[in-house]
């Protein structure tokens, strides 16, 4: 809860700042909504309309959404991220020689951007929160050796 005076300009006969008086107090406060029920926060976000007829001095920011499971879900990205460099790998040099082992292999920041949108991918990675829905990519850069 934050509190904060508000004060009203004092005016003299010139019209002049004198100075200031107290006329009251403003109190603040935020709420935060944690919950696995996207619909629900949504509504609630955005159905203040009742709120705001009783008089009730409130406001409403976008909700932001964020994935509960991203710790699973990087490993899996950066195994199938793995697997498909090896194979893009073992189709360049088909015919030619083989893969004989991995030299350097490394992996990129992870991008989670809306798929609807139009998110940029930055150096140091991407998280879309305004979006319930997510793309979520990684980037595995792969050396091979090759026999």
């Amino acid at each position: 809860i934050v509190v904060n005076e508000q004060h009203e300009n004092i005016y003299s006969t010139e019209g002049k700042v004198t100075g200031s008086k107290k006329v009251g107090y403003i109190m603040t406060q935020d709420v935060v909504i944690e919950s696995n029920k996207i619909d629900s926060v949504i509504t609630v976000s955005r159905d203040i309309t009742q709120l705001i007829r009783d008089g009730v001095d409130i406001g409403s920011g976008d909700p932001s959404f964020y994935l509960t499971d991203l710790g699973e879900l990087k490993l899996t990205l950066i195994d199938e991220a793995t697997a498909n460099a090896k194979i893009r790998a073992e189709k360049l040099i088909r015919g030619f020689s083989h893969i004989k082992g991995i030299d350097n292999i490394d992996v990129g920041v992870f991008q989670i951007t809306d798929p609807y949108g139009e998110d940029d991918y930055y150096y140091g990675g991407t998280n879309n929160t305004t979006s319930e829905y997510k793309n979520v990519s990684v980037t595995v850069h792969a050396k091979y050796c090759i026999k």
